[in-house]
């Protein structure tokens, strides 16, 4: 079990109340960034960059249609 003292405690409420990461606890940002759904984001995101020739109803990774540009 980890004992926080006071001033940690205190930095750490700080921190938290302006959005900051806080050591040891979840980061809703960072879940969000390395999650699976903002992978394929990224995937179709250069897949559109490198294929502009494609066919707008061609599916990409995720089964999602690829908008149409």
């Amino acid at each position: 079990m980890e004992v926080r003292t006071p001033l940690y405690s205190e930095l750490a409420a700080q921190w938290a109340a302006r959005g900051a990461t806080v050591p040891g606890a979840p980061d809703p940002e960072w879940q969000r960034l390395t999650s699976y759904e903002a992978l394929l984001d990224e995937v179709e995101s250069v897949l559109r960059d490198l294929r502009p020739h494609r066919a707008p109803e061609t599916r990409l990774l995720s089964g999602r249609a690829a908008p149409s540009i």
